[in-house]
């Protein structure tokens, strides 16, 4: 059970516990929601919308948990991008690479891969208008 208080028509404040002028409520709800007099509208999705869903499925793409900071994500790639750097040196100097190095290759190869599906999934979401009210669908996502 959810209490809400609504200013100018909108769900602003949404507490776990009773709140003097509250609006009871049992369903889904969102800050930005619209209250109708007997239900809440759940908004149009934007493109921050679909954004915000990209940086998500970008951290589940690189084997963070989607509650992980985006300094966590940027860290993850760059730590990928020197192994890149370590790993094309080697070889630009004429050195093979171990089975381990491979494999490593491998992995940072297709880690880029899912990253840029996702990136490209969301700007394809972007560009639809209007944005599918079921954009975080994994249909919408899914090669």
């Amino acid at each position: 059970m959810k209490y809400v208080i609504v200013h100018n028509g909108f769900a602003d404040e949404i507490h776990d516990k009773s709140v003097d002028g509250a609006i009871q409520w049992s369903g889904d709800i969102g800050p930005g929601w619209s209250w109708d007099g007997g239900m809440f509208v759940k908004p149009d999705p934007t493109i921050d919308d679909v954004k915000a869903e990209c940086l998500k499925r970008r951290k589940l793409a690189i084997g963070l948990e989607e509650t992980a900071s985006k300094s966590e994500l940027d860290y993850k790639r760059s730590t990928g991008m020197e192994d890149v750097i370590a790993l094309q040196h080697i070889l630009i100097t004429g050195g093979t690479l171990t089975t381990d190095q491979q494999t490593r290759v491998a992995q940072l190869e297709q880690r880029n891969t899912d990253l840029g599906l996702v990136r490209e999934k969301s700007n394809v979401l972007q560009i639809r208008d209007p944005i599918p009210a079921d954009f975080t669908d994994n249909k919408w996502w899914n090669a």
